[in-house]
């Protein structure tokens, strides 16, 4: 799952831009959540704070404060800025933004707009893969394939469970939180989890469940916290 933020004050552009969206996804297999905004309000302010993949598309025309907010805590997702003016204003490269494209809300709007979000989506699902090595064998496990990795007691090494095996890495799990990026997040002192492959969370029992039936229940109040915000 990945959220879709448009933020325009026209209704016409977001109707256009949601038609994109739709027509431009529709071959893609994966779930995705379109959000509509037409200014800053707590809603958007509390989308632009979840960890998890985001691409927006943001009517800068009455919207730039939106695409500084979101700089100011989040260097990972796609902004693509949109404006009537045919050119860019060039003091906006003053901000670091670090936008993906800025278009013209002309005839060609759709076209440019549908090359940019499935450009958006490969920078965004580019293949991340963890590296290690064990008993001197090197492995690479794409981080998609990975639940969660967990310290073993009384033991100085950790067990990586995927989707369909487990591994064992001589290393802390706070040595490999260091190493891993996108939606890992640490739920204890001996945990790592990947939020991407959780299906659900009891919050009675502190059992965080994944897709595959895995679970684990090494987890704190305040991760628990988080990944039931992001499920």
């Amino acid at each position: 799952m990945f959220d879709i933020v448009v933020c325009s004050t026209s209704k016409d552009l977001m109707n256009r831009s949601i038609k994109v969206i739709n027509c431009g996804l529709i071959n893609y297999d994966f779930d995705y959540h379109v959000c509509k905004f037409n200014n800053n309000c707590d809603e958007l302010l509390k989308i632009i704070d979840k960890n998890r993949r985001k691409l927006y598309i943001i009517d800068i025309d009455n919207n730039l404060d939106i695409a500084i907010k979101i700089r100011e805590n989040d260097f990972d997702s796609i902004i693509i800025l949109v404006s009537s003016h045919d050119s860019i204003d060039y003091s906006l490269f003053n901000e670091r933004l670090m936008i993906l494209d800025y278009l013209c809300n002309n005839e060609l709007y759709e076209d440019r707009l549908k090359q940019d979000i499935c450009l958006g989506i490969k920078i965004l699902f580019k293949e991340n893969v963890f590296v290690f090595s064990y008993n001197h064998v090197v492995y690479r496990i794409p981080y998609e394939d990975i639940n969660y990795i967990e310290k073993e007691p009384n033991i100085k090494r950790c067990i990586i469970h995927t989707l369909d095996k487990d591994y064992y890495v001589v290393n802390s799990v706070e040595k490999i939180s260091s190493n891993l990026s996108g939606m890992f997040i640490k739920t204890s002192q001996s945990c790592i989890i990947n939020l991407m492959n959780v299906s659900n969370v009891d919050c009675v029992k502190n059992i965080v469940c994944f897709k595959n039936g895995d679970m684990t229940t090494l987890i704190t109040n305040r991760a628990k916290k988080i990944i039931k915000e992001y499920v």
